[in-house]
């Protein structure tokens, strides 16, 4: 399992995902050695101790230094598209022009070579019969590992075009974002491709020749709080992109202020990176910081919000708050991939004022909150049992070393 993302601790959606899947490749039976690309910064004493020996750190510093690249051209976009609107295509244009070193094209620059005598070190020793790369863009290690070995790409989002979509709203982003050409060069090296949701499988779909299979989320449903009567504060968990980011200041500007104006006592939580200073000179605002322990900040609200208004991709925290058992009011792009249960285990703001006279509804009644609450956590185990199902389609070729007689399915029902 390759990844440039940490299990331990949990901060974010994306990490939430990667932890989940090897903790569920375990219990399938699998022997699951972890490969971690660091990003920012390297894994935590309590990653190593939780992976007990089958962990090994990549030796570059590649990905750091690529990704200040990333945030100089993102830069240079945002100037750009400033001095001369119309060049909104400024960035495709000048990605592979950017970043081009020998002959490689832009998927293939994010490992040194100076790594790769280490990964044929981990080929020697471990001998997988399975490769799982997180993220398209560590693509180029799946091409050092036979045709015999199953490849797969679990791929979070789409990433083509993002920067285009997120400038369009006046947001400015350093994460990835590249071309269709690119992110369909790094997806064909997969045998398979996992999309998120069904709506991106499609797109995927059009990008390689391999087959593309949708597995879902795994919200941890065994950690869940405890509702508390009277309680008058929302909860918003977020690592601080963009996109929340920029949601979040929109709720605080149309919607926040109403909210305060009817229940005065109203309190928002905010937790994760989400936690800038700025946002203490907002009434109410309590910013609780990062966290270690989920269980302990979800026990502080009933009601989780997800306010954002642009990005794509499932919104894992929209997930992860229903499997908390907590009420959820979140917006059309909030509730992305979660087809058929708004209204009943989330509600779904079409407006700021909606949101507003939403949070107020479930203020003003412990009965319907709480009603809420069960049917969204109802969804998360459906969901979670559902992608259980498809997870383990995806590996039935693959012989476990500690097979169980029973399906993840059925131990999660």
């Amino acid at each position: 399992m390759v990844s440039p993302l940490c299990t331990h601790p949990v901060r974010s959606g994306s990490e939430g995902r990667v932890a989940r899947l090897s903790e569920i490749f375990l219990e399938m039976g699998h022997q699951v050695h972890f490969l971690s690309i660091p990003r920012w910064g390297r894994p935590s004493h309590s990653m190593k101790a939780a992976w007990n020996g089958s962990l090994t750190v990549a030796k570059t510093r590649r990905v750091k230094r690529f990704l200040l690249s990333i945030a100089r051209q993102n830069f240079l976009l945002k100037q750009r598209c400033s001095e001369n609107p119309g060049t909104m295509d400024y960035w495709q244009d000048n990605t592979e022009d950017g970043f081009n070193e020998a002959s490689d094209t832009w998927v293939d620059q994010w490992l040194s070579p100076s790594f790769y005598s280490q990964l044929d070190q981990i080929k020697k020793n471990f001998d997988p019969q399975v490769v799982w790369v997180e993220y398209f863009f560590l693509s180029k290690i799946l091409t050092f590992f036979p045709d015999s070995v199953l490849k797969v790409i679990d791929t979070h989002d789409v990433f083509h075009g993002r920067h285009e979509k997120l400038a369009v709203f006046g947001v400015n982003s350093s994460w990835v974002s590249t071309t269709a050409e690119e992110e369909s060069k790094g997806l064909s090296r997969a045998d398979k491709v996992v999309a998120i949701q069904d709506d991106e499988r499609g797109i995927l779909q059009r990008l390689t020749h391999g087959e593309v299979v949708t597995v879902g989320d795994f919200p941890d449903v065994t950690k869940r709080t405890e509702f508390r009567k009277g309680l008058k504060k929302l909860l918003f968990v977020s690592s601080g992109n963009p996109a929340d980011t920029h949601g979040l200041e929109l709720f605080l500007r149309e919607s926040w202020p109403s909210i305060r104006s009817a229940h005065p006592s109203a309190e928002l939580l905010l937790a994760g990176g989400i936690c800038s200073p700025e946002y203490q000179h907002f009434p109410g605002v309590q910013l609780l910081g990062k966290f270690d322990d989920p269980r302990q900040i979800y026990s502080l609200a009933n009601i989780c919000i997800n306010p954002v208004v642009i990005g794509s991709g499932l919104k894992i925290k929209s997930v992860e708050a229903l499997a908390q058992g907590k009420a959820l009011v979140t917006t059309p792009e909030g509730a992305a991939g979660l087809c058929g249960a708004e209204g009943e285990a989330f509600w779904v703001a079409d407006t700021t004022e909606q949101f507003s006279e939403l949070i107020g509804e479930l203020f003003e009644s412990d009965m319907l909150t709480q009603r809420l609450s069960s049917e969204g956590l109802r969804f998360a185990l459906t969901r979670r049992s559902h992608s259980l199902s498809q997870l383990e389609e995806v590996l039935s070729f693959v012989p476990a070393v500690n097979a169980q007689e029973n399906s993840l399915e059925a131990k999660w029902n």
